[in-house]
Parts: C-alpha cells; structure tokens; sequence
C-alpha cells in the first residue's frame, strides 16, 4: 500500500489526518505497519516509535475473554526492565485488572479510553489500586494509561495502550487525536496478520510436502525469474552441477548452452509450443548422466496468471527417496524381489544388480521373471512401469500433522 493509499485511513479525521500525513514520522509508522502482517518484528518498532513520540512506553496485546488469558504481546523496549511484572500479571491478574480488560472488550472499538474512563473516576485517586499497574507506572516513571480497542469481531480482544507520564485527567487532546488516527490502522493490520497466520499454519504442511519432492520443482514468469521453488530444486541449483541461477534468479546452464532453460521455458509459454512439455538434457561438469529439464506452460485455467511456466528437473543420478512400501503392499513379491526392483529403477542391468545382491547372474534372472509374474507383467519394461508407478515421489521423512 502507498501513502496515497492511506489517505483512505484518515476519513473522519480529514484536518488532522492531512496534518499528520505531512509529518514524517506518520509516514514511516504507517508503512511500518503496512509491514507488519508478513513480519511480525515490525511491532516492536511501531512500540518503539510510538514510546518515543509519547515520551512514554507503548504495548500491543490480545486479550482471550472466555478464557481469560493474554495471548500475543508487543512492548517497546522500555519494557524489558519489566519483563518479570509482564510474567506476574499474565499468571496473576487482579479483580481490578480483569474488570478493565472486560471493560475494553464491550466497548467500541478504536473508542480512546483513559483509566478514569475505564473505572468511572473523575480524579486519579479515584482509580482503584492494582498492583501490576501501581508497579509498572512506579518503574517505568508513568502515571497515565490510556488505549482502545483495535478489533470489533471475535471472542478476543486486541489492545493498543500508552503508559505515559503524567496524570489521566491531564492526557492532551492532540495525543487523543493523534490516537484515533492510528488505532484504526493498528488494528486492521493485527487483524490482517491473524488471518496470515493461520493461512500460513493451514498451508505449512502443504509447502512442507512441496519441499519434500524428490525432483526439483520451480514457477518461472515471463521473465525466466524463479518465483518458487522446493528444496530439491534449489540444492541442485547450489550444486552448480548441471545448472545455477544467475544474477537475476533465472536458471541457467553451465555447460552447453546456458540459455537452454530460459529457451524452453519461453517456447512453453508461446502458442508455438503448441501447449506441449518441452525437454533439456543439461550436461553436468561432473561428467555424470544429465540432468532431465522439463518445462510446462500453466494453463490460465489453472491460475490468474497465465504466463507461468512450471519447471522439472529431474537427477538420473539420484537414488529414489521410496522405500517401496507401496509395491510391498500388494503383497505378491518377497524381500529379495522387492529389492532388484529397487535396483531396477536406479538404472542398474541384470548383472550389476547381481554383483551388488552377491547373486549369480541366472539367480537375478529368475527373480525378475518370477517378479514379473506374480505382478501380471509381460516384461521388465512392463515390471518398470508398474515400480514407477506405486513408487512416492516424496520423501519418506515425517509426513506433516492433517496431511
């Protein structure tokens, strides 16, 4: 968002919010908290700006009503002196302290509340003693507490608070002000980052398992830049082997014709290629088989963004990740079959399988014919084809909790 675009915050407050954007320390607050929902970090610089404007200290917390419990906070630095006080009233709230967060919680949000407001005092020694506060105010050198609600759905309560010197009864107007500017802000961006969070709890297991993929997977716009890519992808880039990405985050080659991934990704994605996959042999500085590219346009029916291409890179020389549990499950092949078949897909001939089994030549032979029958195959091509196809092209590390 742009400072244009937050004009759109200060509807209501058009005097003042025309003055406040002209200030820079609006300006840099505002894109800070634009910030926030995708860095979690930037609300101890929102506290830490909003402690030095206020000459005070500056807190953000949610509030579980039903439960009564504290969950997320962020404090400037000024704090951290009081981090053992934090600890005591998150296990020990007074009737007091419980009273004015109930309080907060019914009433509207981004409404600016002092503690006269809170406990419906006049005066400040009309307020009831409550010892988080009492001692909070007596070592940070505060007197004044003054904050809103920052959200208006959901069974919790997100906070924004000052402890400011000075008295309650003598809170300026412009700090006021200067509050119903922000708090609105404040609270669409812890909003906004809720909802990330949880998005990002949802979909962790399903990035998990995209790292998890035994061949390298990447997302190429029109540029050749990456936009995504899993674990495997990125190790063989870093390898250097068969390819690297450039300066510019494209793929290139390193033997050969370096532009070779950037070709075919760009053949995808014209109309030339007809939709079809296009394929790169990309020769490695190792002197081993090469690797297999393959680069597919996505379809625009598949996202908004039709100039995607997905990218495969596929190692030959890789041992597969599956431990065959699959074929296994068919329960037709005994533990030696199961393990030529193991060798068979890693490229390896009869006799070599073999050598490795310590097995004579004929013995393997056998297996295979015998696998082969027991799977309903005519061939070791055939007997290929069904591995592959019950074989997981995921690694067989902790599959992530819901998947």
């Amino acid at each position: 968002m742009t400072m244009a675009n937050s004009q759109m915050f200060t509807r209501g407050y058009d005097r003042s919010g025309d003055r406040m954007l002209d200030d820079s320390f609006f300006s840099e607050i505002i894109q800070t908290t634009i910030e926030a929902p995708l860095d979690e970090n930037r609300w101890t610089k929102i506290a830490d700006m909003m402690a030095s404007r206020y000459r005070g200290h500056a807190v953000f917390y949610t509030f579980d009503v039903p439960l009564m419990v504290t969950g997320q906070i962020w404090f400037s630095n000024g704090y951290n002196k009081c981090l053992d006080l934090v600890d005591a009233f998150l296990d020990n709230q007074s009737a007091h302290e419980i009273a004015a967060n109930e309080y907060i919680a019914r009433s509207k949000p981004f409404t600016i509340l002092t503690e006269l407001d809170v406990f419906y005092a006049t005066q400040d020694d009309d307020i009831p003693p409550m010892p988080f506060r009492d001692q909070l105010h007596a070592r940070l050198g505060t007197g004044a507490r003054i904050g809103a609600k920052l959200n208006d759905v959901g069974p919790w309560v997100d906070v924004g608070a000052l402890h400011i010197p000075g008295k309650n009864s003598e809170i300026r107007e412009q700090i006021r002000s200067e509050l119903m500017f922000l708090y609105p802000i404040f609270g669409k961006a812890i909003e906004t980052g809720r909802i990330v969070a949880n998005l990002t709890g949802k979909y962790g297991a399903i990035l998990s398992l995209f790292d998890r993929l035994t061949f390298g997977v990447a997302f190429v716009d029109d540029s050749g830049k990456i936009l995504l890519s899993n674990k495997c992808f990125n190790e063989l880039a870093r390898d250097g082997d068969g390819f690297k990405t450039d300066g510019k985050s494209r793929p290139v080659s390193v033997l050969g014709d370096e532009s070779i991934l950037l070709d075919i990704c760009d053949t995808a994605q014209n109309d030339a290629s007809g939709g079809q996959s296009l394929v790169a042999l990309l020769e490695r500085r190792s002197g081993q088989r090469p690797l297999i590219a393959k680069a597919s346009k996505i379809r625009n029916t598949d996202v908004a963004n039709d100039s995607l291409v997905l990218m495969l890179v596929v190692d030959p020389e890789a041992a597969p990740a599956s431990d065959f549990s699959e074929l296994a499950a068919l329960g037709r092949l005994t533990g030696a079959e199961i393990e030529i078949c193991r060798l068979l897909i890693q490229g390896l001939d009869t006799e070599n399988i073999a050598n490795l089994r310590d097995t004579t030549v004929a013995t393997t032979r056998t297996q295979f014919k015998v696998a082969q029958a027991k799977l309903g195959c005519h061939s070791r091509l055939d007997l290929l084809r069904l591995v592959l196809a019950t074989s997981t092209s995921i690694s067989s590390s902790h599959t992530p909790d819901g998947v």
